[in-house]
């Protein structure tokens, strides 16, 4: 009688354990930088909105129009002010503000929702990939075994 490693469900379950291993593993490589980069994205979309405010602020004080009003517009998304008291100029730039305004939100909640997205996807990849890997891992076990010389019958060893 001779103690060996053998694997407990045979070749079968080896080959079995590296089709379900290597995938794991890759889920797992894909999920971690996937929750990586989409922590650097959603940081990201806050500064773009910040910079894009900044840049409609500062060009349309450029052209006249009063830094209340353009606040305003900034913070409540329209011009709550007596519209009847402006110049035609000041009232197509309120609409044309409240326009990039509109834009600027819609491309956060995009720019944000796509990161929600794709941070569930990485976080499903990564528990898929866990299971892919504990379950091949879990499938080639292997045990001790007894195996005669003679005719190679294997019983477990303690």
């Amino acid at each position: 009688m001779e103690r060996k490693k053998k694997y407990v469900l045979g070749a079968g379950g080896a080959i079995l354990r590296f089709f379900l291993m290597i995938p794991g593993v890759i889920l797992i490589l894909i999920g971690g930088i996937g929750i990586l980069t989409t922590g650097g994205a959603g940081a990201a979309t806050g500064e773009i909105r910040e910079e894009a405010i900044t840049e409609i602020r500062s060009s349309y004080q450029a052209q006249g129009i009063d830094s209340a009003i353009i606040e305003d517009i900034i913070k409540d998304g329209t011009y709550l002010g007596d519209g009847r008291s402006l110049t035609d100029t000041e009232r197509q730039a309120i609409y044309d503000i409240e326009a990039a305004m509109v834009d600027v939100n819609l491309e956060s909640m995009v720019g944000g929702g796509a990161t929600v997205v794709a941070g569930g996807m990485s976080i499903g990849a990564l528990i898929g990939g866990l299971f892919f890997a504990a379950l091949g891992f879990l499938i080639g076990i292997r045990k001790w075994k007894l195996i005669c010389n003679q005719c190679g019958t294997a019983i477990n060893a303690a």
